[in-house]
């Protein structure tokens, strides 16, 4: 009896969603920042229109975090070393959820 209510709080917890999960999300307005590119690049706008469609996560209240760049292993160095920016701050205001 103990093991079969063990499992159930794994099997239900586990399926849980988090904000931690990407989701998709489109702009509502346009948007631009800028983003760390790395290398000899340095610092680049980047922009997004009405209607791009993306794929973040929820900070909090007021923020997604979208992902601009895959992962690779050159964002592993070390913070004083040129990296890439994987994941750009996004004002909620600016996004509307398309897909869980």
């Amino acid at each position: 009896m103990l093991f079969s209510i063990f499992t159930a709080i794994i099997v239900f917890t586990s399926c849980k969603k988090t904000d931690d999960d990407e989701r998709s999300y489109e702009f509502t307005k346009s948007y631009c920042a800028q983003v760390t590119v790395g290398g000899f690049i340095g610092i680049k706008e980047k922009c997004f229109a009405i209607g791009d469609e993306v794929k973040g996560r929820k900070i909090d209240k007021t923020t997604i975090s979208i992902r601009i760049a895959e992962h690779t292993k050159e964002n592993e160095k070390p913070a004083n070393s040129a990296t890439y920016q994987e994941w750009l701050n996004v004002p909620i205001s600016n996004l509307k959820l398309t897909s869980n």
